[in-house]
């Protein structure tokens, strides 16, 4: 704990204050005695300036960051996931290229958690494995019947992955994991999105006095 300070003015000659018939003088010293608690406090502060888990200025947090050579995009992460990021960037540096890591990265810039991480999947085609035949191409545009798709290797399959969450992902949350795949998964690796969960389905409604009929409509309870 810091030492209790005494008042500037009981450091100085007591005749000084005695002999004030203006007041000038202890008004004086109570400017002088403000700016000395503030340089105290700087200092009493400043222990702490090299502990994440106490440092209140965030520039601080983020400059430590920057002196570990953090590669992610911290803009949109709270002091507190700062926090976290700094006391685990070096354990995370080791564990870049690994599932580990992808869990990690994923808990600390989003709100979803990983719960498995599976291969990639593909239903198609193959290229080398099928021969092209009728139905490659729908016979007209407005009733795609039979049509099928084109896929790479088996390869590539093996050689990629996607995550399974929690909960469903915003838009917002996909384009941050893609970019934080990028950055801690193999070079080798193709990170293919999350998989498990649909988009929204939105139903555009007629509107009584605004929607005429037209010829495609559909009709729902």
């Amino acid at each position: 704990m810091t030492a209790p300070r005494k008042d500037l003015i009981r450091q100085m000659p007591y005749w000084l204050e005695k002999e004030d018939v203006t007041g000038d003088y202890v008004k004086w010293m109570e400017v002088l005695q403000a700016s000395t608690d503030n340089v105290h406090a700087i200092l009493d502060r400043f222990k702490n300036f090299y502990d994440v888990d106490s440092v209140d200025v965030e520039e601080i947090v983020n400059a430590m960051l920057d002196t570990l050579g953090n590669p992610f995009d911290v803009g949109g992460l709270t002091l507190a996931q700062k926090r976290l990021l700094v006391r685990g960037l070096v354990d995370l540096y080791r564990e870049f290229g690994t599932d580990a890591a992808v869990v990690a990265v994923v808990a600390i810039f989003t709100d979803l958690v990983v719960t498995d991480i599976i291969p990639g999947i593909f239903s198609g085609w193959e290229l080398g494995f099928h021969v092209l035949g009728d139905g490659v191409h729908p016979i007209l545009w407005t009733d795609p019947t039979d049509f099928a798709y084109l896929y790479p290797s088996r390869l590539f399959q093996i050689y990629s992955f996607m995550i399974e969450t929690d909960a469903a992902p915003t838009a917002a949350e996909e384009a941050t994991i893609t970019n934080l795949m990028k950055i801690v998964k193999p070079a080798y690796m193709h990170y293919l999105g999350v998989h498990g969960w649909e988009p929204t389905h939105i139903i555009f409604h007629w509107e009584i006095g605004e929607s005429e009929l037209d010829v495609n409509t559909d009709v729902h309870a």
